[in-house]
């Protein structure tokens, strides 16, 4: 269940290019199973996988809201809660 956090605590201590490449395809990899936010894992039926329209990482419906397309906002689609949290 921690491993998000290791990956992100890993990618703030990064120390060169290639380490940071490598632990964002590991963050990548890591989303397509589990939630990048809870770290709950996905299913087909109750718990399915949603994209983050600005972190492309796998989220699941508790963890992001749905984003209109507006004056403010230029696409539509999911948005986690880190990055709504951000804006």
């Amino acid at each position: 269940p921690f491993f998000f956090r290791q990956v992100e605590m890993d990618l703030a201590s990064a120390e060169n290019e290639k380490q940071v490449k490598n632990l964002l395809v590991k963050q990548q990899s890591l989303s397509q199973r589990i939630c990048a936010r809870c770290e709950e894992g996905f299913s087909l039926l109750f718990n399915r996988r949603l994209e983050c329209i600005d972190c492309h990482l796998g989220v699941c419906r508790k963890c992001c809201i749905w984003i209109n397309k507006s004056s403010t906002d230029k696409s539509t689609g999911w948005r986690c809660q880190s990055c709504q949290s951000e804006r």
